[in-house]
């Protein structure tokens, strides 16, 4: 069974988890969430995780939740387009995004795991600028020394190419509707809170692609 078409059972098992700690004593939770996580958002998991941050809240555990933006590492899923084809392709259009490393996210909830002092906070956690995908895509082709583009597909084509991958649709409707919702400007901003938390700015996407995506992208050249 594909690992993707399981996704919908994750506001069960985050529940299940919840339960767990609470009867296990559990005191603290850092809690990765979603972007703008609210029970009325535009896509799936963004009301999934909006309904788990408020079962944590009423369950009595400490807690600290942590929002990431879009995903750097998002870029590996057009890694076979771009070696193939020198281009890639998302749904998410014209827009810009603060984009994240998840290396980033990941130093943040270690430093909330071992403080209390971003105890009861909602954190959104972006990288340190908004750029688009032509803007990846231009960064690529600099630092590769060949053209990579990057060509936008509608919202309803990247729902069925996952789930003519396989993917399932649960993970179909969530490339579809983020990329609508990111497509509107709803991803178009940054903040402060890798570098207040961590003490250190986050990675850039150049950073990123220089560091991280190229390498591995060479690799299999």
């Amino acid at each position: 069974m594909n690992p993707f078409c399981q996704h919908d059972l994750a506001e069960e098992q985050a529940s299940n988890v919840i339960a767990a700690a609470t009867a296990a004593g559990a005191q603290k939770t850092v809690r990765v969430s979603a972007i703008k996580a609210d029970p009325n958002g535009p896509t799936n998991n963004t009301r999934a995780h909006g309904r788990t941050e408020a079962e944590i809240a009423q369950s009595g555990l400490r807690h600290v939740f942590l929002r990431p933006n879009l995903f750097m590492q998002n870029m590996f899923m057009a890694a076979d387009q771009i070696r193939q084809q020198g281009r890639f392709s998302f749904a998410t259009g014209n827009g810009k995004m603060g984009m994240i490393d998840t290396s980033d996210i990941a130093a943040c909830a270690v430093v909330c795991a071992l403080s209390d002092q971003w105890d009861g906070q909602t954190l959104e956690l972006t990288g340190s600028e908004v750029i688009s995908y032509f803007d990846a895509a231009g960064i690529l082709s600099t630092l590769l020394g060949d053209p990579v583009s990057y060509a936008p597909i509608l919202p309803a084509d990247m729902y069925a190419t996952i789930e003519g991958a396989g993917w399932g649709q649960w993970m179909a409707e969530l490339a579809r509707d983020y990329g609508q919702a990111y497509a509107s400007g709803w991803g178009t901003f940054t903040t402060s809170n890798v570098q207040k938390i961590t003490g250190k700015a986050p990675r850039s996407f150049q950073e990123f692609a220089s560091e991280v995506f190229l390498p591995a992208l060479r690799s299999h050249f």
